[in-house]
């Protein structure tokens, strides 16, 4: 079900590694956006949509993994929006990491060990 320009996307992300990608559908403003009567079917979007969705995620897992078990630093910068016990910061080289609030503080530079990875950030631990 993917077509030609679907599979040389897929071949590019994986040729560059991207661990992130926005991927958007047809949005107001866009040409795509007017072409509804002229457009690819909604299941055929949607299976193209999910299939590269799922190899940029592949990516960013594999990306992000590499991480584990190393020291990092990490600058604290916010409350995490789903839980207010976590802080969410950046390490050096900009991954996005979570650690729990303990007696951190916003605005913290904080040395950390990595102790785990999901395809979207990373876990860490005081050192």
């Amino acid at each position: 079900m993917l077509n030609s320009l679907t599979a040389k996307i897929v071949s590019f992300l994986k040729s560059l590694g991207c661990g992130e990608v926005n991927l958007i559908l047809s949005r107001p403003g866009t040409v795509a956006f007017n072409m509804k009567d002229q457009f690819v079917e909604k299941k055929v979007i949607d299976k193209r949509f999910q299939f590269l969705k799922n190899t940029q995620t592949d990516i960013s897992e594999r990306k992000l993994k590499r991480f584990v078990g190393t020291e990092q630093f990490l600058l604290i910068e916010k409350l995490s929006k789903k839980n207010k016990q976590i802080y969410s910061g950046k390490i050096n080289s900009g991954q996005i990491t979570h650690i729990d609030k303990g007696n951190l503080n916003l605005g913290d530079f904080v040395k950390v060990k990595i102790v785990d990875s999901t395809p979207f950030y990373l876990k860490a631990e005081q050192i």
